[in-house]
């Protein structure tokens, strides 16, 4: 079941490049434009794009990639990761990350408990709607059909929202507030960037040397993966790499739900976006389509492809997969940076070696950089 699906996707340039006559456009199956530059002038910091309506979907992926690698702090990044793993009890206790690591949201506890009980997990887990569930379906998303010739990138859509979702409620414990938008769609490129691409497809001119090897064969679905870790140890307050792939295990628990738990989903996402006053132009230029295409649309067999796909990826991934590039210094006579490209885990192999030099030369407190 599921199994069929080919998640490939057709390497051809964005046919509604901007050649002067046709406009940008970007969110669901590319339908809109003007909507996004209106909210960023109305105080919209979840965009990152500088001009997001004249910059076409490769180079959204261009500037999106080089953005990340600006926003990637290795000495916060590290410093997390040697108080989860070296530091006492206090720092542990006001750092939080265990009892993070330790949360599971509520809508994964209820496909785990389903799962347990069930006598054939193999099966897509029932789902009743509250009645709160259908009047949102019936009053806040369009009436509207669909006719989507490419339908990967909304999956994969689907795949990112969901990780901005999970990691959204493990950091909050569960409960959305001021913040959650600002934080799913901080995590999520397809709304932080208007990326449903994520895939560079053309060559970079002028020598510019290649943003991401991974780019060139990897799935769209590994992309999404590698993104949304990226992002998440960019972002949010707890930047810690197993607290992402535990994000993204939840993410799998959802899919294998099965259609209807993903609506659950998506409706509690679209909810959380339509009550904020600037950043409910994401429930306009994406979620209300994504949301009502996919309760109408949604298939089941893709949805299971999607997440035993999804789960493959995320079993072959290790640190060595995230990478970033970093300021390594910068050139004495022009004053311009140079760049290295790291993975997480050489920082944290150099974090450690650091540490333990200190440990047996307690005097010598002169740090590395």
């Amino acid at each position: 079941m599921g199994e069929g699906f080919n998640w490939e996707i057709e390497q051809k340039m964005d046919s509604s490049t901007n050649n002067g006559i046709l406009k940008t456009k970007y969110g669901f199956d590319n339908l809109y434009d003007t909507v996004i530059s209106v909210s960023t002038s109305n105080g919209n910091d979840i965009n990152e794009l500088d001009d997001p309506e004249h910059t076409d979907a490769n180079d959204r992926v261009i500037e999106r990639l080089r953005k990340e690698n600006l926003k990637f702090d290795p000495e916060y990044y590290v410093s997390e990761y040697m108080t989860h793993k070296y530091g006492n009890e206090e720092d542990l206790e006001i750092n939080g990350i265990k009892e993070l690591l330790k949360f599971t949201p509520s809508i994964v506890k209820q496909y785990l408990q389903w799962y347990k009980d069930s006598t054939n997990p193999n099966l897509v887990m029932p789902i009743e709607f509250t009645d709160e569930e259908q009047k949102q379906m019936q009053d806040n998303l369009p009436k509207k059909s669909y006719l989507v010739e490419d339908i990967k990138p909304l999956y994969v859509t689907i795949l990112s929202v969901l990780f901005s979702y999970v990691f959204e409620q493990i950091e909050n414990e569960g409960t959305h507030t001021t913040e959650s938008a600002w934080t799913m769609g901080k995590l999520c490129p397809q709304i932080s960037f208007l990326d449903q691409q994520l895939k560079q497809v053309n060559e970079l001119q002028d020598g510019m040397k290649e943003i991401s090897k991974v780019n060139k064969d990897s799935s769209l679905i590994k992309i999404a993966i590698i993104t949304g870790i990226r992002r998440a140890l960019s972002y949010p307050l707890h930047r810690n790499y197993d607290l992402a792939m535990k994000a993204w295990t939840f993410v799998y628990y959802i899919l294998r739900g099965g259609k209807r738990l993903v609506i659950r989903a998506l409706l509690d996402i679209h909810e959380t976006f339509r009550f904020h006053d600037v950043y409910y132009v994401y429930d306009k230029v994406l979620l209300d389509d994504l949301t009502a295409w996919f309760i109408s649309q949604g298939s089941e067999n893709v949805i299971r492809s999607l997440a035993l796909e999804m789960r493959k990826e995320q079993e072959s991934l290790s640190k060595q997969d995230i990478e970033f590039e970093c300021i390594a210094s910068f050139n004495e006579q022009t004053g311009e940076p140079e760049w290295e490209t790291l993975n997480i885990r050489e920082m944290e192999i150099l974090a450690e070696s650091e540490y333990r030099e200190q440990q047996q030369n307690p005097q010598h407190h002169h740090h590395h950089h």
